[in-house]
């Protein structure tokens, strides 16, 4: 199942996806009148004819014209899976973050483009460079215009030809979930270790033995719930399922009343709601540091990591013989910014047939 951007989204034509379907080449398959559109690693760009794909090691791709009226078209994408600090930056904050590597920058808003203008020497010669910012799903977009003549001259040409860049649609990586639940995700989720204390192990273990000198029984025990847990920066997947088995008349409700189940459980003060098609809320969760396992590779300070907590979007999806609880999280201050690609990925689940449930020793009373 394929996916468009859903972080400031900007969709891909129809003749852009039939070129790409119809396996054109990457370096200017499609054409409209004598402009060529380029693709490539998921993204694409129109341009004027006479521009070429140059091989450029440093960039994602690097297109060219010359002549006498020379202009070069670079970009540059980082990836949120190699860079997981800049996973909730916004897009702003991002290009700021750019501008102060650059000599005497100028961050603007340009006909809804965040664009960021500086100079710089080149080969002994000073050139002018406008760099446009993109947030995509997964990435960060740069797309580096410079050429001959002035800035002022060349801006209306490299402003009319970012508005044709675009991250085309492209299918998420797959995950699976416990038994029978999958989802489409960006690439880079990583499932949660959990902190084991081999402490309490050794605790437990002894609790055990002695239990078992003094001929206490132990009995064998469905696991009607399961959960899992999988995370991505500050971003983390919490998935639960709950057996019909665990409790008579389970399979009868309904999943509103599921979902209020699970808010009067938390005691969460929200209401159930409806989120283009899913039966869903909206709440924040008390965890604080525990809840995000490295918080210090993520940049932040003892303090802020005290401080930190979740802001949840719950979906609750009824399958074949099980109710699943779906929660999407990250810090409040980028929830906003997140939400529509939460209600997205959450729109990729599919709940099958969850299995017979594992079974565990439990101490008989």
């Amino acid at each position: 199942m394929g996916i468009c951007i859903v972080m400031k989204k900007r969709i891909l034509p129809l003749r852009f996806l039939l070129c790409a379907f119809l396996g054109m080449t990457l370096a200017g398959g499609c054409t409209s009148g004598n402009d060529s559109t380029f693709y490539k690693e998921g993204m694409s760009i129109t341009l004027p004819a006479g521009f070429q794909e140059r091989e450029d090691e440093k960039m994602t791709a690097h297109y060219l014209k010359q002549g006498f009226s020379h202009r070069q078209v670079k970009i540059e994408k980082e990836d949120f899976a190699k860079n997981k600090k800049i996973i909730t930056q916004s897009l702003d904050a991002y290009a700021q973050d750019f501008a102060k590597t650059k000599p005497k920058p100028t961050v603007e808003n340009i006909d809804g483009l965040t664009c960021i203008k500086y100079e710089s020497l080149v080969n002994n010669k000073l050139s002018h460079f406008l760099t446009v910012v993109f947030k995509g799903s997964d990435a960060f977009w740069l797309v580096h215009f410079s050429g001959s003549g002035s800035l002022d001259e060349n801006l209306p040409d490299y402003i009319s030809w970012a508005q044709t860049f675009t991250v085309m649609p492209f299918t998420l990586a797959s995950y699976t979930f416990l038994k029978g639940m999958s989802v489409e995700l960006p690439a880079g989720f990583e499932r949660t270790k959990s902190d084991i204390n081999l402490k309490d192990i050794q605790n437990n273990m002894n609790l055990m033995l002695e239990d078992l000198k003094n001929n206490h029984d132990y009995k064998i025990v469905d696991v009607n719930k399961e959960y899992e847990c999988f995370e991505l920066g500050l971003i983390i997947l919490d998935v639960q399922l709950e057996r019909f088995s665990s409790q008579k008349g389970l399979d009868k409700i309904t999943v509103g009343d599921y979902a209020q189940k699970m808010i009067d459980t938390y005691g969460w003060e929200t209401s159930v709601e409806n989120s283009e098609g899913l039966t869903s809320f909206i709440c924040k969760g008390g965890e604080k540091r525990y809840r995000y396992r490295n918080p210090y590779d993520l940049g932040f300070s003892e303090s802020q990591i005290a401080d930190l907590e979740s802001q949840y979007f719950s979906v609750v999806i009824k399958g074949e013989d099980a109710f699943w609880f779906i929660q999407f999280s990250t810090v409040p201050s980028d929830f906003d910014e997140m939400l529509p690609s939460f209600i997205a990925w959450a729109k990729t689940v599919h709940c099958g047939e969850a299995g017979p449930a594992p079974q565990k020793l439990q101490r008989k009373e």
